[in-house]
């Protein structure tokens, strides 16, 4: 049996002490070089271990011939809700009824690390700063006029695993529009364009959500503009799904783009001099909700 050294026994013990806010931080800093750094250095080889081969099954084969009846039972409860409920929601008080307080935080450590979980999706909010939509639209021919959209507001759900059960509702204000000259923005933000004053935001709600390959897939909803709602399809590109390293907190990226017709929601303005077809791009950056203080 692979035991642990005493630093780490009297490290974990601390967390335990500390109680579940504690053992919160510890679930958003996994997978973290910080997180990675400490254990190494805690000299466990069965933690050294586990980080070598995350994901794979000998992390099963090696916890089972641990022979601790904490790790068997982790294994046993792999997908259960108390394991969604652990680390998907971030409540790992929920355990005690199951573990001790040390046991939860070690419990925590492993299943963050190791054993995979039944697909369900996670819920995001969009990042303010790093979620924006840009458009691109011909000008007479010359160029094509660059607009900006932002202040992202709404519901991204997703699972790397399962991309089926993935949803975005995202409304974005009109008035966010940017286009780099102030009489300019102001010109589309007018009633022959984006008419801001009766219609205040564009919204996009999915209905399917397919994966191509591990970083590919197609994003379709509908897409309302001007009061007029058109089914939309978005070629997605998955960035990065993990924690952020500054915040420490779980976070997912995409880039997705798409081209549409501007007339086919009512935009005619200016058909002789502005292009029909308008190239889209959005990046999003969206991240895990700090968890709620208790009273």
């Amino acid at each position: 049996m692979v035991k642990l050294t005493r630093p780490l026994e009297l490290h974990f013990t601390r967390l335990g002490r500390a109680g579940s806010g504690l053992v919160r931080s510890l679930l958003l800093r996994v997978g973290s070089g910080r997180v990675r750094t400490l254990l190494l250095h805690e000299g466990s080889d069965l933690v050294r271990t586990l980080l070598l081969h995350v994901g794979s099954d000998r992390v099963r084969t090696l916890l089972l011939h641990v022979g601790s009846d904490l790790v068997r039972t982790l294994l046993l409860h792999v997908g259960s809700d108390l394991v969604r409920t652990l680390l998907l929601e971030e409540r790992p008080d929920k355990v005690r009824t199951h573990a001790s307080k040390p046991q939860a935080c070690m419990l925590a450590l492993v299943l963050s690390c190791g054993a995979p979980l039944a697909a369900a999706p996670v819920s995001y909010e969009f990042d303010p700063v790093h979620s924006q939509l840009v458009f691109f639209v011909e000008h007479m021919g010359f160029s094509h006029a660059i607009g900006r959209m932002g202040r992202f507001q709404g519901e991204l759900r997703f699972d790397d695993d399962d991309w089926s059960t993935g949803h975005v509702d995202v409304r974005i204000p009109v008035s966010s529009l940017e286009l780099g000259d102030a009489a300019w923005t102001r010109a589309l933000l007018d009633d022959d364009w984006f008419d801001a004053t009766a219609h205040a935001q564009i919204r996009f709600v999915s209905t399917r959500f397919t994966q191509a390959d591990e970083h590919t897939g197609t994003l379709t909803g509908q897409l309302t503009l001007l009061g007029q709602s058109r089914p939309v399809t978005l070629a997605v590109r998955l960035n990065k799904v993990g924690a952020n390293s500054l915040t420490l907190r779980p976070s997912v990226g995409f880039t997705a783009t798409t081209r549409l017709s501007r007339s086919d929601f009512g935009m005619d303005a200016s058909k002789g001099s502005v292009g029909d077809e308008v190239e889209i791009r959005i990046e999003v950056e969206a991240r895990r909700p700090k968890p709620k203080k208790r009273r």
